[in-house]
This record gives structure tokens, sequence and C-alpha cells, in this order.
């Protein structure tokens, strides 16, 4: 039981927590109206399966619109009676009317990344030229569009921090359209790449060109652009034999040498493969793991490809190799699974940082380069931390944390100096030194 469960109903007037009491004496509905049973079923195999309903799925349909207005009726009807709405909508309406903030990209001590505020209907990209510097709008999609379906995602940036690249999204489509924004003169590049659903795209460190991987009509493919050339001629690099049942990321590594591909069997999938490629000199690409079924993730640390993986591990651990030779034999381990549930690691002044579920709660543990647990990292409470952010050559590690007690928040994490320091929250109306988090532990009845 967590007694900050009583969060939202604690900051209503009176007359809301009556209403939370008395739904129970409202009226009961005399809805929902009745929907039409069809005859419609599919076969597969020797299994007949009933789907009486399908014909609502075609929204478009006369009948299924007004299935939608009579239900909605129905439900005006029922919930407008119930005490103490009002008052609900209001306090709803104060929470979702708040500053939102997603970790930063640092990048030549620049630092990017998404806001909304409360006064926005939609996610902005702003920069820091210090991390504790003022936010500076760059790029606002609300003038994109008159109904503000237009929203703008942040892709990635330079290693120097001049450049963005990021993607316009129309009507909540899972195609993007990319672009390259010049921070110092906010000036777009004349690079305009297609429209579609894009997974990574990795900048050169020179920036004169761009390892990206995106979905074809053919299945996902990897491309290297050389910018100021046209994205439509851009040569194939990787996966021409993949089809749409797969998903195609790729890192680029700090200096530029590494190119790693990453293939998984499906968003729910149970196997991914890795591919390393030493694009510097040109060679060949090199399959790391590539015929076992269980999940690799790739992360660099410096000279050396951090493997998290289930592979004999169901609450995962962490392997290591070279990039030069990243083949199976060359692997050791060097964070070995316990029975806590390892969900991440990141790299970051030369430490691991891994990402456990304990006891339905987040914790932070730091180790040395070889996998040797130093401390873990201070959380304000019991809850949640979102994506870990960090490089291996930088000290700063970003992390968001959550509970019901504790509005949303962006942590810099020093590795250096073993300090967290909050670098941006929600402003939330909410005194949370009122409520406490407790974990209480129950036997159940199985």
């Amino acid at each position: 039981m967590l007694r900050g469960a009583l969060l939202l109903i604690a900051g209503l007037p009176p007359a809301g927590l009556a209403s939370a009491q008395s739904q129970n004496a409202a009226p009961a509905a005399k809805c929902p109206p009745a929907a039409r049973i069809d005859s419609a079923k599919d076969t597969y195999g020797s299994t007949v399966v009933a789907d009486p309903y399908r014909w609502l799925e075609d929204q478009d349909r006369p009948e299924t619109r007004a299935w939608i207005s009579a239900e909605q009726s129905c439900a005006e009807a029922s919930l407008s009676k119930l005490p103490g709405r009002v008052q609900l909508a209001a306090r709803l309406a104060q929470l979702l009317h708040t500053d939102s903030f997603e970790a930063p990209v640092e990048r030549g001590g620049r630092y990017f990344f998404r806001k909304r505020t409360g006064s926005q209907d939609l996610f902005q990209l702003y920069v820091r030229r210090a991390a504790n510097g003022l936010d500076e709008l760059l790029i606002d999609p609300l003038p994109w569009t008159p109904d503000h379906s237009a929203s703008v995602t942040l892709k990635n940036v330079s290693r120097d921090g001049k450049f963005v690249f990021y993607g316009r999204r129309d009507g909540g489509r899972d195609e993007i359209t990319p672009r390259v924004l010049d921070v110092d003169a906010k000036t777009t590049l004349p690079d305009a790449f297609p429209a579609a659903r894009y997974f990574d795209m990795e900048p050169t460190p020179d920036n004169k060109a761009v390892y990206y991987s995106r979905v074809t009509p053919d299945g996902p493919r990897a491309f290297f652009h050389r910018m100021g050339a046209d994205p439509s001629k851009d040569p194939i690099i990787f996966g021409k034999d993949l089809g749409n049942d797969k998903i195609l990321g790729l890192q680029l590594s700090e200096d530029g040498a590494y190119l790693v591909y990453l293939i998984i069997y499906g968003s729910g999938s149970e196997q991914s493969e890795i591919h390393v490629q030493n694009v510097k000199e040109n060679g060949p690409v090199v399959a790391a793991i590539s015929d076992e079924k269980a999940l690799f993730f790739p992360t660099f640390a410096g000279d050396r490809l951090l493997i998290l993986t289930n592979s004999k591990a169901p609450q995962w651990r962490v392997l290591s190799t070279s990039l030069a030779t990243p083949t199976r034999e060359h692997w050791r381990e060097v964070v070995p699974e316990t029975n806590i549930h390892l969900e991440s690691i990141a790299a970051s002044g030369g430490k691991l940082i891994g990402q456990y579920t304990h006891n339905a709660a987040s914790e932070l543990k730091v180790f040395d380069a070889n996998g040797r647990l130093e401390s873990s990292i201070a959380l304000p409470a019991l809850g949640s931390v979102g994506a870990t952010v960090g490089r291996w050559e930088s000290p700063e590690l970003f992390f968001s944390f959550e509970s019901y007690n504790y509005a949303p928040a962006i942590f810099r994490y020093d590795v250096k100096q073993s300090k967290s320091q909050v670098w941006a929250r929600n402003n939330v109306p909410l005194d949370s030194s009122a409520f406490e988090a407790e974990q209480v532990w129950y036997l159940s009845k199985d």
C-alpha cells in the first residue's frame, strides 16, 4: 500500500473529496446503447474465432458514428450529474498545465532538450549554452499548423553542439521529416530528408556526413549521407536483406571510427543482433552476435563495447569487448547477473551506471570500468527512474525521476564528485512535504 496514492484527492477542495465518497450513490446509468452483433469470423488453422464487433473498426461508417454519438451522449448524461465534477476537472487542468522536461543531450558544452511549458500543448526544442544557463528556444512547432497537429522530435546533435538533427511529425504519424538546424545561425540547412520512420541519425565528428537508418518499402536500411548532397541519392550501406519484421538501429563511436548496427526481431522481440564496422578504415561488417535467441543491446565505452543482455541471465548482465575484436570469443563479463533486475546500463565519465528495479522501485548503481561496484546514487524517494543519458567522455549523467509524492524532475549527476542536483523540475502545484510514500508488504492469496 502506498499512502502517496492519495496525492490527487488531497489537492481537492472539500467538495471534490466528497464527490469521491459519494460516487457510489450516483444514479445507475441506463446505457450504453446496444451494439449490433455481426457474424464476422476468422479461422486460424482449425479454430474459428468470432469477431462480432468488427464493424466498429470502420470509424467513418455512418452506423459507427451514430453508435459513438449515442455512447457519448449516454456517458455525458450520467457523468454530468456527479457532484464535485467541476472541482475535479479544475484540479486536473491545473495539474496538466505544468512545465514538462525531457533529459538533455550534452554536446560541446551545450544542452539540448525538449520542453513543454504549462501554457502550450506541444513540446518545443530548447538549448542551454551552459549547464545552468537560460533556456533558449530553438525550434517552435506551434506555428507549423493552425491546429497544432505537427510536433518536433530531437534525433541527435553534432559532437560540437553546432548542428541539431530534428524531425517534424504531422498528425501523430510514425513518419517524420528530418532536417538539420545550424544552432548559431538559427537557419535550417538545405538537406531535406524524405518522410519516413527513422530509427537513428549519427553525424560524423567533422560534421561532413551523417549515418542514419530508416524504413523503406522493402524494410529497414542504413544509409550514408554527405552533407549538402541530395538525400534521395544516399547509398545503402547495411541491411539490404532485412524485411519489414525487423528494426534497425545504429550508433557511431565518439571518434567516428566504428559504426555499430543493432537488428531487433520486431517490437516484441526475443532476439537481436549486433554488427560492428570500422568505417574509418572502410572495413568489413563483423557480426558480434547473430545466432542466439536472446537480446543484446550495445553501448560505447571508449574503445570498448558494452553489451547488455539476457543471454543465460534472466535478470540481465553486462558483457564487454574491444571494438576491434567484437566477436563472442573475446567477450568478458563485467557486471554479472544478480537477483535484482537490471533495466539498462549507461557509460559516463569512465564509469558504468546500472539502472535496477528492486521491489518495484528504481535503484542506480555505479561501477568502475571493470565492473566493480563503487557506490549507489541516492534518490529522493521510492520511485521510478526514467532514461539515463550520458557519455563515456563526459562526467555528466542525466536521469529523470518521479514518485507518488515527488513531481517529475531531471537530475544531473557528477560522476567525479559523486553528487547529484535537480537540473529541471516540473512545476506541479503540490506540497510534497505533506505526503509520504511507504512500501508495505502483504502475503498474497497464492
